[in-house]
């Protein structure tokens, strides 16, 4: 029997729900499910287009959402619960979310725009096979390289930093590494999955992510100004450091600081003044640091996102360390 004779026609429909074997199916994947998921339920091919076209929305190659569920997902992350979701029904024959993709299941920080769609790998079924999907790549994956995380099948955070590493800018693979060595990922790890990848596309690059990866970053513009000073040639400060005044009370926790040179430096976000108050207890705090003998130099996401603020920055540090060459040790 045609189950499409128990759909109204669109133009007669308020909401059309789910078939129940669909709703089950949906709800077990999180959400989404795909047109072929549709038409094996027995649906004509007109029955799948007034289904599709009545409260679902599209949200991959043939990989749909019930649009209430979309829209109850909150603004912000919509675009996460979109990838989330159509990975999770994309993912099929042992493959599992990796590389940038990866980053976003793990909730580590990721550069730049989602990607679309989800990057995906799965194991190599013969010696010399190959993907012919962009999206999808053919490459080892151990069994301790691999997890799941909100039900969706994904290679763990080290395998997903060390992908990135071989297949991204460093700064990419930076700000996630300092991620995952802040939530605890032993350097260990990093250097024991980066080594499992030895030879193959890209691995000549993770060494250096290795190197530049330190987990007392506490956000990605933490890591980019680290690397930043790094290019500019400056000599590496060392990161959350507490500062004290002569009399030994608490004058505050700094991202940077060149202790010999006496300059602190102070990597600002983009909300680190949203609250209210915040702005004048900052300009407060910085006037304690410089009556402790110490000058301040900051630096926003333009200063380290491209190379004139970067030159920038690294001029403006170096004028630091001259200034202060020239002032007296507040003792």
């Amino acid at each position: 029997m045609d189950k499409s004779a128990h759909l109204p026609h669109a133009r007669d429909r308020g909401r059309v729900p789910l078939p129940p074997e669909l709703a089950a199916l949906a709800v077990s994947q999180g959400g989404p499910f795909t047109r072929a998921q549709v038409l094996h339920l027995g649906l004509s091919p007109h029955g799948v287009r007034v289904l599709l076209a009545a409260e679902c929305t599209r949200i991959g190659h043939g990989t749909y959402v019930e649009t209430p569920v979309l829209l109850a997902a909150r603004a912000a992350p919509r675009q996460l619960f979109v990838l989330r979701a159509a990975a999770r029904a994309l993912v099929h024959d042992g493959a599992v979310v990796s590389h940038r993709s990866a980053l976003v299941v793990h909730d580590l920080p990721l550069l730049g725009r989602l990607p679309w769609p989800p990057e995906l790998t799965r194991e190599p079924r013969r010696e010399d096979d190959r993907s012919s999907v962009p999206h999808l790549r053919v490459a080892a994956l151990p069994t301790d390289q691999r997890t799941t995380v909100g039900g969706v099948p994904v290679v763990t955070a080290a395998r997903a930093v060390v992908d990135v590493g071989r297949t991204a800018p460093l700064r990419d693979a930076v700000v996630a590494a300092d991620a995952v060595l802040r939530r605890g990922t032993a350097p260990a790890e990093l250097a024991r999955v980066a080594a499992s990848c030895a030879g193959w596309p890209g691995a000549l690059a993770l060494p250096a992510v290795l190197a530049a990866a330190d987990g007392r970053a506490e956000t990605p513009i933490e890591s980019l100004t680290r690397l930043a000073y790094a290019e500019q040639g400056l000599p590496a400060p060392q990161p959350q450091v507490q500062v004290f005044a002569p009399d030994g009370s608490f004058v505050g926790l700094v991202d940077f600081l060149w202790q010999d040179q006496r300059v602190v430096g102070e990597a600002d976000g983009m909300a680190k003044y949203d609250r209210p108050g915040a702005l004048r207890e900052e300009k407060l705090r910085e006037g304690w640091l410089r009556r402790c003998g110490l000058e301040v130099v900051r630096n926003d996401w333009d200063d380290v996102w491209r190379p004139a603020g970067r030159r920038d920055l690294g001029e403006r540090v170096r004028a630091g360390f001259a200034y202060m060459s020239t002032r007296p040790v507040v003792e």
